[in-house]
């Protein structure tokens, strides 16, 4: 966990600062433990607040908004629910921290939050919450018709994908958004590694493979491989950069 997560300390000029009870007043105590989440993280905030909270901008938050998707998707991939719960928790304090910040700043609160989410669900279901009717396929390419009327001004097909995705990601994004809207651009893999890379995004998409988890799947395995490849190495008296290329083939084998 990092300082940005709720099971962090919170810190301010002093060091560290001990957990304290939260006693609810009695209007709170009728409140449920999510409605109550703004105004706690207002207190937080506030002049008699926690230091380390009053000081965080958006800037400095980016950081620990990033770590706790990551520590999401580890328990996602772990199929740790328990800790999937406390992550959501995390990431769920992240965004109540900005849209706080946002509110101090008079841009937009939580409530605002809130209510573009909604609308933007009921507006873009329109066979759910509207008189449309249409299954399948159609939902994505439907979805795409009606984020671009959306738009004041005509947008790309492709506009929208971060551009500080992890590459990977982004291609099968790129990829995935053409498709959407049934293009599928002829790709070279002659030009260089990046380009053949690309072309194998495109390949396993097309198979219904997501490249980015199988990918994490590989570095997963590679990873517990290579730990207990080295625990055989201690156990034969050896350091890992005196090993001849024989030896490193024998133990690896055995690690699987």
């Amino acid at each position: 966990m990092v300082r940005g997560s709720a099971d962090a300390p919170q810190r301010g000029a002093s060091g560290p600062r001990p957990r304290v009870p939260v006693t609810a007043t009695s209007d709170e105590a009728r409140l449920s433990h999510y409605t109550s989440l703004p105004a706690l993280i207002a207190k937080l905030r506030a002049p008699d607040g926690c230091p380390w909270d009053r000081e965080q901008t958006h800037a400095s938050l980016r950081p620990y908004l990033l770590e706790e998707v990551y520590e999401a998707l580890d328990a996602i991939d772990d199929g740790d629910l328990d800790r999937l719960g406390s992550e959501l928790g995390d990431l769920l304090l992240q965004v109540l921290l900005h849209a706080q910040i946002a509110s101090e700043a008079g841009r937009f609160d939580i409530d605002e939050v809130s209510r573009r989410l909604a609308d933007k669900l009921i507006r873009r279901h329109p066979h759910v919450f509207g008189d449309e009717s249409y299954a399948g396929a159609d939902h994505i390419t439907r979805w795409e018709q009606l984020k671009r009327a959306e738009s004041e001004s005509p947008q790309s097909t492709i506009a929208g994908v971060p551009a500080s995705l992890p590459a990977l990601f982004m291609a099968e994004r790129l990829l995935e958004r053409a498709a959407r809207v049934k293009v599928r651009p002829p790709l070279d893999a002659a030009d260089g590694v990046g380009d053949k890379l690309f072309a194998l995004v495109d390949d396993a998409r097309r198979k219904g493979i997501d490249p980015e988890q199988e990918l994490r799947a590989v570095n997963r395995r590679f990873a517990e491989r290579f730990e207990r490849f080295e625990a055989l190495a201690r156990l034969n008296g050896r350091e890992l950069e005196t090993l001849t290329p024989r030896e490193v083939e024998d133990l690896w084998q055995q690690a699987r």
